[in-house]
């Protein structure tokens, strides 16, 4: 059995953790940025919504994430079709955040394959994230991921 998500809107990539100091204390404390936590926040919300099980064991993840052209890039009249987009961001922090937003079904190091592509959508389609988690064989579903959660 396969598990499709899609998540509506642009995806946005894993930002880099933040430091801020508090007042009186003698340690940082660090956050995600807000951007990338609503995100994280969205991904997991629509896999709740599916009903993803928690997954043990071995398992492949695809994400093709769909981006919207650019204004100045619109055509006036037909459409822009659907293309490749070998421009920011990095298909390795869209991964981190799509993975980090379902924690709650499977923990990062059981993923054994990951595909990861970024296009340009078709214009006037909107843009998102197509998400297809895949077990392998050893893999085994124990629970729905409301019941428990594997990490904090």
């Amino acid at each position: 059995m396969t598990w499709s998500l899609t998540i509506p809107g642009e995806a946005v990539p894993k930002a880099r953790p933040r430091a801020r100091i508090i007042p009186g204390q003698k340690f940082a404390h660090m956050y995600t940025p807000t951007r990338s936590a609503r995100f994280e926040d969205r991904v997991a919300y629509i896999a709740q919504q599916a009903e993803i099980p928690i997954i043990e064991g071995p398992i492949g993840v695809e994400i093709h994430a769909f981006f919207a052209w650019p204004k100045a890039k619109l055509l006036k009249t037909g459409t822009r079709a659907r293309a490749w987009m070998p421009e920011k961001p990095d298909v390795d922090n869209l991964a981190k955040a799509v993975l980090d937003g379902l924690k709650a079904h499977f923990k990062d190091q059981q993923v054994v394959r990951l595909v990861v592509m970024k296009y340009r959508q078709e214009q006037g389609l909107p843009p998102c994230t197509t998400v297809t988690i895949i077990p392998f064989v050893g893999a085994s579903v124990t629970s729905t991921a409301m019941e428990g959660s594997h990490g904090p």
